[in-house]
């Protein structure tokens, strides 16, 4: 099928045990509208096809055909309304039996890291991934989060929290909503409020050299945001209007239409 092309890599039949197998252990396959899934069966075996799994290989795990199966179409989820293009540049999934521990200092606790993506490489917790991905309403997902980040770089290389093309009005409206949205999300957290967008967002990295100067890049706003998009849309367009329709916007997609948005209700933030 790869030798004759991706157009027909894409139409290729979409098995009936993989659907299977999402439904049983993919929420969010679950609520996916009947008219997307069509397009999302496409871009899987697409992601199928251009992307290397490793597993079975580190710390002796065993991975079989529904974990690969799983990643991918919750992944594509991501691009349903897009396209393949947020992904080109991927070409490796790790999948882990335990998780990095990176030692920061000697008198520091080391740092645990569930999941990381690069351009062109994510690796997974695989325990993390499939329990988030079985329940489905927590806010967290580690496969839409690493995934994320990968069509963060897609455009420079750099992982920042500005989307779209470098210097376009997309990029600048991504700009301006984080100046605005970032520090309602750290007042929130800081007076320990239930804010829909985990505190996990507030993480900043090495210092950058933009425009105005030096400034902190805020690469975990868009992933954290973009999973309670897809886990809590209700919520986040109750509490976040503007994140929710700047992610609506660029994912092309509507979760709060999807079997009425959560799958179980939820109290609003304190």
């Amino acid at each position: 099928l790869k030798s004759r092309g991706v157009d027909a890599v894409a139409s290729h039949p979409f098995p009936e045990h993989w659907k299977n197998q999402l439904m049983e252990n993919s929420a969010l396959y679950r609520r996916i509208p009947n008219e997307l899934k069509g397009n999302l069966h496409q871009l899987t075996n697409v992601f199928l096809s251009k992307v290397e799994f490793r597993h079975g290989l580190i710390e002796a795990g065993e991975f079989g055909e529904e974990n690969m199966i799983l990643v991918a179409s919750e992944a594509c989820v991501l691009i349903t309304g897009r396209d393949y293009q947020d992904f080109r540049n991927l070409e490796l999934v790790e999948l882990r039996v335990n998780p990095i521990r990176q030692q920061t200092s000697l008198i520091t606790k080391d740092k645990i890291y569930l999941g990381q993506a690069s351009p062109c490489t994510v690796w997974l917790h695989w325990e993390s991934a499939k329990d988030e991905s079985a329940e489905g309403n927590s806010g967290l997902n580690l496969i839409l989060h690493e995934f994320a980040h990968v069509m963060d770089f897609a455009d420079d290389g750099r992982a920042q929290g500005y989307l779209g093309e470098a210097g376009s009005q997309e990029a600048r409206n991504w700009e301006v909503l984080l100046e605005e949205e970032f520090p309602k999300l750290v007042e929130a957290h800081t007076r320990g409020a239930d804010y829909v967008i985990p505190p996990y967002a507030m993480t900043t990295g090495p210092t950058n050299i933009t425009l105005r100067g030096l400034e902190k890049s805020r690469p975990e706003f868009f992933t954290c945001a973009t999973e309670v998009f897809f886990e809590r849309p209700v919520r986040l367009k109750r509490e976040c209007p503007k994140v929710y329709e700047a992610l609506k916007a660029f994912y092309n997609l509507d979760p709060v239409q999807w079997d009425n948005g959560e799958i179980t209700s939820e109290s609003p933030a304190v």
